[in-house]
């Protein structure tokens, strides 16, 4: 039977630090129901968009309790097992005592090991200080959009073997703070606004020459009823799900520190088990981590064709505008300039129509990305069964004081 070796501060500490990675990880469900969640429904493309984001941020949020209740619980049992150690020194002192009180000794008083465990202290790391702009997370982020996540989460599941690196021998600290990961993401950059502010000059004067031609509003069917709404939502989605990812990559750092940290203070069965339910839980960290990234990267593939649409949409207004025009100052000469146009009339109508179909499978194409996004669900529930694994396998363990 192997020596225990038990150091009040090492279990102490722990403690805290598992506290804190539960307070951490309780900050992800309100920053994603905050920022990753898209509610502006105002557009018809947005209105689909809108349920997706709604169902994954909430099967996130579901993913965020049940990771810091996995933090809980071990911090639970860490406690538990401190107690454990602790009735058993008193225990110990008791019978030592009346050994020395029955040789004429004076028996020395009880102190719990317990009361005096110092602080954890700040973290040794946080977040860049350049942290939180969407912009260049998108661009960060774009070509990593067709990973599997379930490749992420298998490769997650075993690297618990090489998880002490993370961590080094010594006093139990807090490595990165997970929460600095969690800030309001900031994207300037709206192409679906330019592109309607553009339409609005280029046509807002000649829209009705497209209305009676083709009984239809240009500005109406192809640009402010699909793109209503403000697209920057999206880019800010993308960045808070990949920021939330970021602190779940933080939190796993921490955890996985306690593996190498504990060794030389808390030696024995519960020692070697707390160490195993830290290797398994950074690994499942990293599997979260691979979950939000991966919804991240959908997210910001949806931002991207938004902007190479726009992009399209943009080039088809301006000739359409050009056509229209030609045609308003050819209606505006009676009967000479009808008398003119009406070689030419039916192939630059042929011309407009022709636009506007083109028009309508770049938004036929955007709406195909943005059904792309119920894989999301998919990737956050393979997170969950990693969470749940862990919960249950917690909830069902007893502290173990050898």
């Amino acid at each position: 039977m192997s020596a225990i070796v038990v150091d009040y501060t090492t279990l102490g500490r722990s403690e805290q630090l598992l506290d804190r990675q539960a307070q951490h990880l309780r900050a992800v469900e309100p920053y994603l129901r905050s920022h990753g969640d898209i509610r502006d429904s105002t557009g018809a493309l947005l209105a689909l968009l809108v349920p997706l984001s709604m169902a994954t941020v909430e099967l996130g949020a579901q993913v965020a309790r049940g990771a810091a209740r996995v933090a809980e619980l071990t911090a639970d049992h860490v406690r538990a097992t401190s107690t454990t150690y602790a009735e058993a020194d008193q225990a110990a002192c008791a019978n030592l005592d009346d050994l020395a009180t029955g040789l004429g000794s004076a028996p020395a008083p009880w102190q719990d090991p317990r009361g005096g465990v110092p602080p954890l202290g700040a973290a040794q790391e946080s977040a860049p200080s350049d942290h939180g702009d969407a912009d260049s997370w998108l661009g960060s982020k774009a070509q990593g959009v067709g990973t599997s996540v379930r490749d992420a989460v298998a490769d997650a599941r075993g690297i618990g073997e090489d998880v002490s690196r993370w961590g080094s021998p010594g006093q139990v600290v807090e490595v990165v703070d997970a929460s600095s990961y969690l800030v309001v993401p900031q994207a300037t950059d709206n192409p679906v606004q330019d592109l309607r502010w553009n339409a609005g000059v280029l046509l807002g004067s000649i829209d009705w020459v497209a209305e009676k031609l083709l009984g239809i509003s240009v500005l109406a069917e192809c640009v402010f009823k699909p793109l209503g709404g403000d697209w920057r939502a999206i880019k800010c989605s993308a960045a808070a799900w990949g920021f939330a990812g970021e602190a779940y990559a933080a939190t796993g750092r921490n955890c996985a520190g306690l593996v190498a940290s504990t060794t030389a203070g808390w030696q024995g069965a519960a020692g070697d088990a707390f160490r195993v339910t830290m290797a398994a839980y950074a690994a499942a960290c990293a599997g979260l981590q691979a979950a939000c990234d991966h919804v991240s990267g959908l997210v910001s593939n949806i931002a991207l064709v938004s902007s190479l649409a726009c992009s399209g949409i943009g080039l088809g207004l301006r000739t359409i505008a050009e056509v229209l025009t030609q045609l308003a100052a050819e209606a505006s000469v009676p009967v000479v300039g009808w008398a003119v146009g009406a070689a030419t009339i039916w192939w630059k109508i042929e011309k407009v129509v022709g636009i506007v179909r083109m028009i309508y499978n770049i938004l036929e194409g955007l709406a195909d990305a943005i059904a792309s996004f119920v894989d999301a669900k998919t990737s956050v529930l393979d997170a969950i069964d990693l969470v749940e694994d862990l919960v249950s396998g917690l909830a069902a363990r007893t502290p173990v004081a050898a």
